[in-house]
């Protein structure tokens, strides 16, 4: 679509834009406010500079802290049924010889937070598997996870694991780059890069159809398995099963669409539950649920069969009202109805109010204003 931003009128008249604007927006209703993010990242530095501060166990070991997970990625949604978020960051250390044991790591990650003002009140009692975490009521968890560098190989670190006493081997960062290099896509391809009646879209690189579209799935995944949580895949393997069957696709629509046809075919080829690696450390199996617990991947298989039926069904859908209904199925009634109200508003309302939509006479259509148009009266529904 090259770099020039879609008009009014070129959206409106073309039903794949517009279903992609409502795609857009779904996404944004569930993904963190700016102030959200704010937010958090005001926390992890504070953390940051606590860990070190003088008196601190850990200001010898130079230490440096960045988000990882969904938050590094820029994918992190919102829960469904409440405010509060999971964000996740890591401390990188030196190891001094110190810490043999991890849960010597994590015991005085805790005791320094408990020694702070603020984080006192916020520190989490329960002895969590590879971090210590800060409960901010109404807002958020913050994830701390106390790790050392690995000098033997660049991005790599030591993870603890309370439950062995050891240490596990992890690459958050090489995970984050490999990511974002299997969202890359020219931007000028990105279909509704640029919109000139829709001022709150976000910048170029969130827009990216992989990103958008890991989104959807874990939104998808919440949804569909609220009444089964303990089978739901984890973020980090849908993402990476997004990822793997991305084909560099221009649209969020198109992205979702190739990368389930592609795992469906995968899924069809496979006799059993799939093998699905870490892409940094292949030796971390990421699928390892299922492997463990075969009616798991059966469960999501079928999840898996339906969601593709239903958003086969969204090409061809048209009308707000049937949109709503499958919209809503696969990503809940709040997403859908803050995307569509957001969609009607910047799309008919707001134009109308300024005097750019008119019928075309003769056809129920609605449409730019323009020469053999008239404008169009007060209405609240907008679609076929």
């Amino acid at each position: 679509m090259g770099s020039s931003a879609v008009d009014l009128g070129t959206l409106l008249e073309d039903p794949e834009l517009l279903r992609e604007d409502i795609l857009h927006r779904v996404c944004a209703s569930i993904q963190l406010t700016s102030t959200q993010r704010e937010r958090a990242e005001t926390a992890y530095r504070g953390v940051g500079r606590w860990l070190d501060a003088e008196g601190s166990p850990f200001a010898a070991l130079g230490p440096t802290i960045y988000p990882q997970g969904s938050m590094a990625l820029r994918t992190t949604n919102r829960p469904l049924a409440q405010d509060e978020h999971d964000l996740d960051i890591v401390v990188e250390l030196d190891s001094d010889g110190r810490y043999g044991k991890s849960v010597d790591l994590l015991d005085d990650t805790r005791d320094w937070l408990l020694e702070h003002r603020e984080y006192a009140s916020k520190v989490d009692k329960e002895d969590r598997r590879c971090c210590v975490r800060l409960n901010y009521a109404g807002n958020f968890h913050l994830d701390i996870v106390p790790a050392f560098r690995d000098v033997s190989q660049a991005g790599t670190i030591w993870v603890p694991d309370r439950p062995s006493g050891g240490f596990e081997r992890g690459n958050p960062k090489g995970y984050v780059a490999w990511f974002e290099e299997q969202c890359r896509i020219e931007v000028a391809r990105v279909l509704l890069k640029s919109v000139e009646s829709l001022p709150d879209y976000d910048a170029p690189e969130i827009e990216l159809p992989l990103r958008r579209s890991a989104q959807l799935l874990k939104r998808w995944r919440d949804v569909v398995f609220q009444d089964c949580a303990d089978a739901a895949p984890s973020s980090i393997l849908l993402t990476t099963l997004a990822g793997n069957h991305y084909g560099n696709e221009s649209s969020i629509g198109a992205a979702v669409s190739g990368i389930l046809d592609r795992l469906l075919i995968q899924v069809k080829s496979n006799p059993g539950p799939l093998d699905v690696r870490n892409p940094i450390y292949s030796p971390e199996r990421l699928s390892e649920p299922w492997i463990e617990d075969e009616g798991a991947y059966v469960l999501f298989v079928t999840k898996l069969r339906k969601f593709a039926s239903q958003w086969e069904s969204l090409a061809t859908t048209s009308g707000l009202h049937n949109l709503s209904a499958l919209l809503e199925d696969l990503f809940g009634e709040a997403a859908t109805r803050s995307a569509l109200t957001g969609h009607q508003e910047a799309l008919v309302n707001a134009p109308r109010r300024r005097g750019e939509l008119a019928f075309v006479p003769g056809a129920a259509t609605v449409t730019s204003s323009g020469i053999g148009r008239r404008g169009t009266p007060g209405n609240t529904f907008f679609g076929g």
